[in-house]
């Protein structure tokens, strides 16, 4: 019986996951939640924007994969894509990305684009807490809108 057992979790550790992976198009191909978070580290404080899919895959250490530009007042995260891992932590789960950031006490236009879709917004950063706001939000929604500094 022990072998049975054996045989069975040995399957599924090993069974591939059959979802989406990054693909040339750059979709995603789900709406994404914004969670604000902080790091505290020694070289002092900074803004964490971790980004999830409303969409649950089968396997827990799916990613998405993001670029970031920053110039000026302007940020601006690109979701392109999921990316499947070529080990799946079979388990139910969102694919993720985190996004550091290092920025001054002021006001940045920031810029979400999922599968083409630009969603603006401002993000108010000061002594006391991080502010985010998108105007109109379609298919990228905020979570957390304030954020205390520690």
């Amino acid at each position: 019986m022990r072998i049975f057992y054996l045989i069975i979790v040995t399957a599924i550790m090993f069974s591939s996951c059959s979802t989406k992976s990054a693909d040339a198009d750059g979709e995603v191909g789900s709406d994404i939640k914004v969670i604000l978070q902080e790091e505290i580290s020694e070289e002092g404080a900074k803004l964490v924007i971790r980004s999830e899919t409303f969409e649950i895959f089968s396997c827990y250490n799916f990613s998405i994969v993001t670029q970031q530009h920053i110039r000026n007042n302007e940020i601006i995260i690109t979701y392109s894509g999921i990316l499947k891992p070529d080990l799946c932590l079979t388990a139910l789960g969102r694919a993720k990305s985190l996004e550091f950031f290092g920025l001054k006490n002021g006001i940045y236009n920031i810029i979400f684009v999922n599968d083409g879709v630009r969603n603006e917004g401002e993000l108010i950063v000061d002594d006391e807490k991080y502010v985010l706001n998108i105007e109109d939000p379609r298919n990228v929604f905020v979570e957390t809108e304030v954020l205390n500094r520690s």
